[in-house]
């Protein structure tokens, strides 16, 4: 059984819901959000990086802004990093040990919001290899 839901969200906006029933699972699933025509679906996109100074994360695309809906990054030794949208600081500096762990777990609001045409990127102090994915959608 499939019934379409309304749900109100902060800043008057709303989002509209399905249920459905796969398998026996009752779970709901986002059909559309209002003012935003995503380009793209959320789904990790794996994550490699290994050099100092500014890795992309997630491309900029044309006349788009990105909303990074979720992180899991495993840091493979020492460094300083920041999280930028383009040359603008999104974070201040972390320093982080060998084997840290930072995840944001997706949630209703984005942990960043890029500008229009800016790439969501790390910045990393030194040359070591940061793994793991993001959850990323564009849209105009």
């Amino acid at each position: 059984m499939a019934d379409n839901l309304t749900i109100a969200q902060p800043g008057g906006t709303t989002a509209t819901v399905a249920t459905k029933d796969e398998g026996g699972v009752h779970f709901q699933q986002m059909l559309h959000r209002p003012g935003r025509a995503p380009t793209a679906d959320i789904a990790p996109v794996a994550v490699s990086v290994s050099a100092s100074g500014d890795n992309t994360l997630v491309a900029a695309v044309s006349g788009q802004t990105t909303r990074v809906h979720g992180l899991y990054l495993v840091i493979n030794g020492d460094t300083t990093i920041k999280f930028r949208r383009g040359a603008t600081d999104l974070t201040g500096a972390m320093p982080l040990r060998a084997g840290a762990v930072i995840w944001l777990e997706r949630r209703g609001t984005p942990w960043f919001v890029t500008g229009t045409n800016e790439a969501f990127i790390i910045n990393s102090t030194a040359a070591v290899t940061i793994a793991g994915w993001t959850e990323a959608e564009t849209s105009a």
